[in-house]
């Protein structure tokens, strides 16, 4: 028996949840970041901790230096992805 939807509702539908899906999971995502940043940053204000707000370490200007790399991988792969789809989809109209 075959799960694959067979009518053009059920595409539908279906096409509808994935991209709910998707978005929740991005939504949840950034929801993570947000609070892992938020707790890192309150125990250090409530814990009086200073001199954390400089890049002048080793501690500090090697996790930026990471950060600033893996944003732009990110970017990357995320601009190649979408110019890689758009180049298909302009191939695909040309050759219809």
């Amino acid at each position: 028996m075959s799960s694959r939807p067979h009518n053009s509702n059920e595409v539908i539908a279906l096409r509808i949840l994935t991209w709910l899906f998707r978005k929740l999971v991005i939504m949840s995502s950034l929801g993570v970041i947000v609070w892992s940043i938020l707790s890192v940053e309150l125990t250090l204000k409530w814990n009086g901790i200073k001199g954390v707000d400089e890049i002048n370490s080793a501690g500090q200007i090697i996790p930026f230096i990471i950060g600033v790399f893996g944003l732009c991988r990110t970017a990357h792969l995320i601009y190649f992805s979408h110019v890689s789809k758009v180049s298909l989809s302009f191939e695909s109209q040309c050759l219809s």
